[in-house]
């Protein structure tokens, strides 16, 4: 698509040229294209050196774009297939069968035998905080998670909703507003949440 317009280029460029060395040419439109007759030797060369800088650099301009191409299609698929090393999970069910069963069991093995994450957090949040300080099966279990290394986190507007902040935090939870945390949890890349 730029074969035309760089010819044309050189051949105008070439009139320019033979008129500032003196040498006699002649050029005339044919079919829209500018022709040029060259007369001796020296603007013979000198045509060929124009014309090999002027191709040398328009193929380094294109070599330099494809090797920027691939660098951010490389960058792009690295970022796209790059993986979630943080784990939260978002306990709300007051059923205590579905903690037992499922939400303690699966946050304390994930930790223990590192499936994967990095770092994993549990958020006590809504009923399931009420049922937390009343349970003390769920107690124990809470806090061989603790013992694990699970950082624990529940959400102070439902605990002092449901009066139990202050046995939150005796059971070692760190007791806070967690509505921007947890925006921030989800619109992180980074991190991976789910929801019992």
């Amino acid at each position: 698509m730029f074969a035309e317009p760089l010819r044309n280029f050189f051949f105008i460029g070439m009139m320019h040229a033979n008129r500032k060395e003196g040498l006699c040419g002649r050029y005339h439109p044919s079919g829209g294209r500018f022709k040029t007759y060259l007369t001796n030797d020296l603007s013979s060369i000198m045509y060929e050196k124009f014309h090999q800088h002027r191709l040398a650099t328009y193929y380094s301009v294109v070599q330099k774009e494809e090797r920027m191409n691939l660098s951010e299609k490389k960058f792009s698929r690295e970022k796209k297939h790059s993986k979630p090393d943080e784990l939260v999970v978002l306990w709300t069910s007051g059923d205590r069968e579905v903690a037992l069963k499922m939400a303690f069991m699966y946050t304390l093995n994930s930790k223990r035998f590192k499936w994967g994450w990095k770092n994993v957090t549990l958020v006590v949040w809504g009923p399931s905080s009420k049922l937390l300080t009343a349970d003390k099966e769920l107690q124990e279990y809470l806090s061989r998670i603790k013992e694990a290394g699970v950082e624990l986190f529940a959400c102070k507007k439902c605990s002092d909703l449901y009066g139990v902040s202050d046995d939150l935090r005796r059971l070692g939870v760190e007791v806070k507003y967690m509505g921007k945390p947890l925006t921030e949890f989800l619109r992180n890349d980074n991190y991976r949440v789910i929801t019992f």
